[in-house]
């Protein structure tokens, strides 16, 4: 508007958007296809490209103190388990972080309020019970890894009549907090065939 001495200035546009062709993401929470993953607080699970085949792995944290150590979130496949049925996990994995993370496995079902885990050890050994406040000592199963993947395996267990869709927990247990270990190409065994869902960590 001349009239009143404004002038204004043109530029031609200049694109303001960043990375409008979405090639690159900053994504950092991811969840594995296949599985449900409870969060305890700490350090959520991570997508790790540090895998013992194919591509990814699962990233697990220890650093929530529980029962006397430390845990990561709990994480749990699509994978169940009926009556009647066996039941084992096989699994790779190896430490990353520290010299005290190993893989720990809780068999566990539901009935009406209870909850009923599967005692590897103990007066018990070879039952199931409630589980009161969570697991006890007796109704976990440590699966020792080192800083090399290996396969480690669980007990065999049979779960009792009246099961339907029982599941399997897994955790990352340690002695030191922020120990981390990647667990990879996970096999839920039922009446000894794999059950597992996206067990290969290859869909997030």
């Amino acid at each position: 508007d001349i009239s009143n001495g404004i002038t204004a200035s043109y530029n031609t546009p200049v694109e303001q958007l960043t990375d409008g062709s979405f090639e690159q993401w900053e994504i950092t929470g991811y969840t594995p296809d296949g599985f449900t993953i409870q969060s305890m607080g700490g350090t959520a699970i991570e997508r790790s490209t540090d895998s013992q085949a194919g591509t990814y792995a699962a990233l697990l944290t220890a650093d929530v103190v529980f029962g006397g150590q430390y845990i990561s979130d709990v994480l749990l496949n699509d994978a169940t388990y009926d009556a009647g049925e066996t039941i084992q996990i096989k699994a790779y994995g190896k430490r990353t972080v520290g010299t005290t993370a190993n893989l720990v496995v809780i068999y566990e079902y539901v009935d009406g309020e209870d909850t009923y885990n599967y005692n590897f050890t103990g007066a018990s050994a070879g039952t199931w019970t409630v589980a009161a406040e969570g697991p006890s000592a007796d109704q976990i199963e440590t699966l020792t890894l080192t800083d090399s993947y290996s396969q480690v395996t669980s007990t065999i267990a049979t779960a009792p009549v009246g099961v339907t869709h029982g599941v399997v927990t897994m955790i990352v247990g340690a002695t030191n907090s922020g120990d981390k270990a990647v667990i990879d190409d996970v096999e839920v065994l039922v009446d000894g065939s794999d059950t597992a869902v996206n067990g290969t960590f290859e869909l997030w």
